[in-house]
């Protein structure tokens, strides 16, 4: 008969095992970072796209009423309201978006603007930033005061 060898792990294979732990776990980490920083890039897009949303509810708002549009340059536009008050939309180098009326009160959506131009036709406000669409604003007072045919 023969004797019982005592069994155990070989130096080789421990080493082998806590070499594999150290790989799993260093990418588990970079998963989990990954994770968070994306979930943090997510809420700040979030965040963009609902003040983006915003300040255009606002402009759209304030164009649909708009018996005059004016644009002095691409980065303001002067609205004048059909119950006679005056809203100016100013693009700043910070790109913000500011909204003033005529008691000086103002709005501002920050950090939206980036790149955002205006223009204007016959009876609406062009809104571009130089990677979508433009957004065309109709004005509904200018679109029904137009020429007729």
């Amino acid at each position: 008969m023969r004797a019982h060898q005592p069994r155990g792990f070989t130096i080789t294979e421990i080493l082998m095992t806590l070499s594999l732990l150290v790989i799993f776990f260093a990418a588990a980490g970079e998963v989990f970072r990954s994770t968070v920083l994306l979930g943090k890039s997510s809420q700040d897009v979030c965040d963009t796209a609902s003040q983006t949303d915003s300040a255009m509810r606002q402009l759209r708002i304030d164009v649909w009423n708009a018996r005059a549009i004016s644009v002095p340059d691409p980065r303001s536009a002067r609205i004048s309201a059909a119950d006679g008050t005056t809203l100016l939309w100013q693009l700043d180098t910070q790109n913000n978006a500011i909204r003033a009326d005529a008691a000086a009160r103002t709005q501002q959506w920050d950090h939206i603007a980036a790149n955002w131009s205006f223009t204007t036709d016959a009876d609406s406000l062009v809104v571009s930033d130089n990677k979508s669409i433009p957004q065309r604003i109709i004005s509904q007072i200018l679109l029904t005061s137009g020429p007729k045919p």
